[in-house]
């Protein structure tokens, strides 16, 4: 090789080395302390859940829209007609759907979705499941979550007639297709209200620990790829100085 070529070969792993330096570095550390964030928000939600361990009815003027997780205890009554299924809940392999009641709590006019467990799907999907739910006053123990938006794929075409098969909760949508206030919140039922639909919830959080394990790893492909450029430049700087 000339000397030209290898002084162009050269400075074209300076350049290489630069871009390394100046768009993988920030992109390795900016997704470890992007980590590092979830890490915190995800605690923040663990400990406000953990708080949350006394049942307190909950007060007619409040709104659910900017609460965390709340255990609430409510008396009132379910419209045995109207509910729906929100489709593609899976137990232990099984697809299935999670049933959503409308719950009309006493003495308020806003109506309250509440998540009564799941049930399993039939053979064909034009067969809906049956629903029976109870009549007259009930009293629930619930936890209560504000509404946070869904990733859909497509516009969630509803069906006429009910139950309503759903891909995601939607209570804005709900209010303008009842026509009556609805909670910007849902709730799970905490004890078996319908007794063939499976309560068995479980958590669907990665932990604040998963995410600070991935928080170091991005922060130590940083610290290799220092090390790396480091490295490289002295030994380049080495054999410029050689020759």
């Amino acid at each position: 090789m000339n000397l030209q070529s290898k002084d162009q070969s050269t400075l074209r792993f300076k350049w290489m080395l630069a871009g390394f330096a100046l768009f993988g570095l920030p992109v390795l550390v900016g997704l470890g302390c992007w980590q590092l964030q979830r890490a915190d928000q995800k605690q923040q939600l663990l400990d406000s859940m953990q708080q949350a361990e006394q049942l307190q009815y909950l007060p007619l003027s409040e709104s659910l829209s900017d609460v965390q997780y709340s255990m609430l205890a409510l008396q009132g009554e379910f419209d045995r007609q109207q509910y729906f299924l929100l489709d593609n809940r899976t137990r232990e392999g099984r697809v299935g759907y999670e049933v959503i009641a409308l719950f009309q709590p006493l003495q308020e006019a806003h109506l309250i979705l509440v998540n009564l467990g799941w049930t399993p799907a039939g053979n064909s999907r034009d067969e809906l499941p049956n629903v029976d739910l109870p009549s007259g006053v009930v009293s629930l123990a619930l936890m209560a979550k504000a509404e946070q938006s869904s990733l859909v794929l497509a516009r969630d075409q509803w069906a006429e007639g009910w139950p309503k098969r759903i891909q995601a909760i939607d209570t804005q949508r709900v209010e303008v297709l009842l026509q009556q206030p609805i909670w910007h919140a849902t709730a799970k039922t905490r004890e078996s209200v319908v007794d063939d639909l499976d309560i068995r919830w479980t958590l669907n959080l990665m932990t604040p620990e998963r995410h600070r394990g991935y928080a170091f790893q991005w922060f130590a492909l940083a610290t290799a790829l220092l090390i790396l450029l480091v490295v490289s430049w002295f030994r380049l700087q080495g054999e410029k100085h050689h020759e």
